[in-house]
């Protein structure tokens, strides 16, 4: 065959394949932007995304922050608490009280059933006050007979009182005698515990505690006290 006409089929060969690779780069190039596109709104997707996850708040529920009444209630019935009441003395009580930073004060007195002692505190922590401890006897016969204190009210001041006392004493749960903002519970065959929501009667004639009637009415007071067998 003649080099001229080989080359010429040659380079007609060559052109049909030029001509179909264009083709074909012609019909890629037409669906580029699509795919660019899309490749951008992914890009963006995520990057809106990881905004979100930056500037999104944290759902998860953070523990509630104590008031200074409750972490002082809390204080002092933890303190109390660690002492089983068959084993209050005065001694141990004022003890206690002093570890709290509190300045206890001591009255005795006489009579024809023995001797009686009060202690109350000059100073109070935020939010509690009249503090009130009651003992019979003397020396290893000596035992306690009442003890109370008071915890500023509040929209939720029952719950928080009788939810700290639930956790720091064991009452007795099937003892529960429950009216209205009065509950009592049994702590063993001596002793019992009551929480009350104080109304304008509980606060009249008080033989301890001064109130003002206009703005302490419904405080909460928590009483442990000896049964009366």
């Amino acid at each position: 065959m003649d080099k001229r006409l080989k080359l010429g089929i040659g380079l007609i060969f060559l052109s049909i394949i030029a001509l179909v690779a264009l083709k074909l780069l012609s019909q890629e190039t037409q669906k580029s932007p699509s795919i660019i596109k899309d490749d951008k709104n992914i890009t963006r997707t995520s990057s809106i995304n990881k905004k979100k996850k930056s500037d999104g708040k944290d759902d998860s529920v953070k523990p509630k922050q104590k008031l200074p009444k409750e972490k002082s209630f809390h204080q002092i019935i933890k303190k109390f608490s660690q002492v089983k009441l068959r084993q209050m003395k005065t001694k141990k009580f004022t003890s206690l009280l002093e570890e709290l930073k509190l300045v206890p004060q001591m009255v005795r007195s006489r009579s024809g059933k023995g001797r009686m002692t009060v202690i109350r505190t000059e100073n109070n922590l935020p939010g509690t006050r009249y503090i009130h401890a009651q003992f019979f006897g003397e020396n290893n016969k000596e035992f306690i007979q009442h003890l109370s204190l008071e915890y500023k009210k509040g929209d939720n001041a029952f719950e928080e009182v009788s939810s700290m006392v639930k956790e720091n004493y064991p009452i007795i749960a099937s003892s529960e005698y429950r009216n209205q903002k009065f509950v009592q519970w049994d702590l063993d065959e001596d002793y019992h515990i009551w929480i009350k929501e104080l109304n304008r009667e509980d606060m009249q004639n008080d033989p301890f505690n001064a109130y003002d009637l206009k703005n302490d009415v419904g405080n909460i007071r928590v009483t442990i006290e000896m049964k009366i067998h």
